[in-house]
Parts: C-alpha cells; structure tokens; sequence
C-alpha cells in the first residue's frame, strides 16, 4: 500500500524505503511506545507523515491521531507539511478527497467524513506542544483519554515536548489499551522527554559503553 499511493518518484510525496524507515515500522508493529532518536535527514518525520496517514486510511473512524509539534507555523515547514502532501498524494490516488476517509480542514486538522457524516473525535489532528499552548495541548490530551478506538500519537521534536504533556500523555493516554506512541527527536539530554521515553529499564547509569 506504501508502494502504490506514495512509490512514484514524480508524487507529490514520494516515500523512499529505507533501513531507518523499515525498523521503525518493523518497532512500531511489536510495542506501543517506540523511541526513535537519529540525526536530521534520517526520514524520521517522514516515516511518521506516512505512518499517520496511512493508519487513518485503513482505520478511517476508528482511529484518532495526535501530531506533536511545537506551533503550527513550525509544523508547516516540517511534520505537518509532510503530511499534507502525503494526503494529498493519497487523494490523488484514490480519484480525489471524496473518496477517502477525511476532508483537509484549516488550523492543522484532516477530520473524518464519510456520506453520513463527519467527527473531529476521528482523523489526524495537530496538537501544539509550545508554551504558550501547553494549557490547551493538555486538555486536549485528557479530552481523548476514555476514546475506545485506536490512539495513534506521532510525536515529532519529543525532545522539545514539555515534561508536563509527557506526563499527561503518560497518566491519560497510556490508559487506552489501544494507545500507541512513535515518537521521534535528535537526542540532546537524558532529562528532557526525549531521554525520559528512551531511557533503560534498568536506568541510564546501567549503560557502561
């Protein structure tokens, strides 16, 4: 399915299979938290732009996914961008928006809809996680913690998330049996909630090499 709605090179988003890519999703197939840290350009935001999409297609109402980012004028230029395109080269396969699961709306949001009806309680959503939003961002975390279908969270720049959302995400989201977590960063500190997700089960001062 990857091959056929994003293989073409000449696409609006072209996804190029790679090592990175493949033990990510291989990852993301056996547990439910998944720490990817890796340098820039290593298609992390990338596998999870995919990722996002391609879960909401084959779910369509039963899934809900939740795009970190820390503004939406930032996302623009990265994980939201990417995810656009990637939409929009899926419509584009299908024969045009209306005969997929959702409908692009403003303000960072692909809700579901189908000829019955529409639900923002469905789809991909972008969930600001800046300090000026971190208020709103909770809220919004909590808002989907008794949700009975599948939680997808694509946390792209987890290292820049607050340890308060973390926190939320761990003490709300992680209740859902049917939560999952990707969340990708460039590595920077053992306390920020990069480190936090990443460390070892048997502590940091465990690993000697």
């Amino acid at each position: 399915m990857i091959d056929l709605l994003w293989g073409d090179t000449e696409g609006l988003f072209y996804f190029q299979r790679n090592p990175n890519a493949e033990r990510m999703l291989k990852a993301y197939e056996k547990d439910r938290i998944v720490s990817t840290a890796g340098h820039a350009s290593s298609s992390k935001s990338e596998t999870l732009a995919m990722l996002s999409v391609l879960l909401f297609l084959i779910y369509g109402k039963d899934i809900k996914v939740l795009v970190t980012a820390q503004t939406l004028a930032s996302a623009e230029g990265k994980i939201w961008g990417k995810i656009r395109v990637a939409w929009q080269q899926a419509c584009r396969f299908f024969g045009g928006e209306q005969n997929t699961v959702g409908k692009m709306m403003a303000g960072g949001m692909i809700r579901y809809q189908d000829a019955e009806g529409h639900s923002a309680l469905a789809g991909i959503e972008l969930v600001a996680t800046n300090a000026g939003n971190a208020k709103d961002s909770v809220e919004k975390i909590q808002g989907y913690k008794g949700n009975t279908g599948l939680i997808f969270m694509a946390g792209d720049e987890w290292a820049t998330l607050p340890i308060a959302l973390w926190e939320t995400v761990k003490k709300n989201l992680l209740a859902n049996r049917r939560f999952r977590l990707c969340a990708c960063f460039n590595p920077d500190s053992f306390y920020d909630a990069g480190g936090q997700i990443s460390e070892p089960a048997n502590g940091w001062d465990s690993i000697t090499q």
